[in-house]
């Protein structure tokens, strides 16, 4: 789940590159090819998503949703509840019946949901019970974004060429079309490395979770056997697990999960929430900066109170410092 302020990370264009590689992968290939991916619908309601994955012989479908709101919002709490179940591979996943008076049963043998969703802070915070307060968010990967990584007016000169990012794309959907047709299990390469794996995971279990992201390390362990899968696929065949593969997994996830810390934070019952990020934002691009003027940027969301026990929590954490003699803001300097 992309997740960043409107207008400012480029969420559904990040979406679009895999929807996209993925669509150039199907023109090559046949409706019946294990590698083909169907597309599940961008809008309606979870009874959409079920009515396409019982049609499809598989039972797998992948939805693309630039405003994740647009498929969750009609029936919010069935949803997230057949969203949680699609995840769980466990022995019921075999076989899913949903009836409705309308349409019968729909029924999706050895299902297989994935999703790729957008959305806002904001949007979050107006859903938390269902987003962050139970077994969806546990089973999500939020990647949280507060800027863009890289802004130009015009790109040419910069990065790869149109024919270079054509290229590439034709040559990604030929790897994709090939990893469509593997079949097998993914094992550690070793025996050593296995219990290497299992001796982090009984490590990083017995860990207190960051503030914030408890639900998302329930299933840390989970994200990172999968994620060490993917990035096997991307380069061998033989459907191993290498030591480089458990490394990098592990340092992808832990850069979401500090990502999730403080996004989540953003998201909690304190109203300042939201705004504390967004305050140490604006001292660290504008500081030092006169407490005054900070004030003043934010007194039409803030009261002068709050405000103050915005700066008091930022200074007893250690994020910034206040220069007395110049009553002026800054961000405090790590070591």
């Amino acid at each position: 789940m992309f997740v960043g302020e409107p207008g400012v990370v480029r969420k559904s264009t990040s979406a679009g590159y895999g929807q996209r590689t993925i669509e150039a992968m199907n023109r090559n290939l046949t409706v019946t090819s294990p590698a083909y991916v169907n597309f599940g619908p961008d809008s309606g309601s979870h009874v959409a998503v079920i009515d396409k994955m019982a049609k499809v012989v598989d039972g797998s479908i992948a939805l693309f949703t630039g405003e994740f709101g647009t498929i969750v919002s009609t029936s919010p709490e069935d949803t997230y509840v057949f969203l949680t179940k699609m995840f769980d591979s466990d022995g019921t996943a075999e076989k899913y019946e949903h009836s409705t008076r309308g349409s019968g049963n729909a029924v999706i043998k050895r299902s297989s949901l994935n999703i790729i969703g957008c959305t806002t802070p904001d949007w979050m915070l107006e859903n938390t019970g269902y987003m962050t307060g139970g077994g969806f968010a546990a089973r999500t990967v939020f990647i949280f974004e507060k800027k863009k990584r890289a802004s130009h007016l015009f790109y040419k000169g910069i990065g790869p060429s149109v024919a270079d990012l054509d290229k590439m794309e034709k040559a990604l959907a030929k790897d994709l079309a090939r990893i469509g047709n593997i079949k097998g299990e993914a094992v550690p390469e070793t025996d050593e490395l296995a219990e290497e794996m299992e001796e982090w995971y009984q490590k990083y279990d017995s860990l207190p979770p960051e503030k914030g992201g408890e639900t998302f390390k329930a299933r840390k362990h989970v994200h990172v056997l999968r994620t060490c899968m993917t990035l096997s696929l991307c380069e061998r065949d033989d459907l191993i697990i290498t030591k480089a593969h458990f490394e990098e997994s592990k340092r992808l996830l832990t850069l979401v999960e500090k990502g999730l810390a403080r996004g989540l934070a953003q998201i909690g019952r304190n109203p300042h929430a939201a705004l504390l990020y967004k305050v140490l934002d604006y001292i660290e691009a504008n500081g030092p900066v006169k407490k005054g003027i900070v004030s003043a940027y934010f007194f039409k969301d803030i009261s002068p109170e709050g405000i103050s026990s915005i700066y008091e929590v930022l200074k007893a954490c250690g994020e910034i410092e206040e220069l007395i003699a110049e009553g002026t803001l800054r961000i405090k300097k790590k070591g």
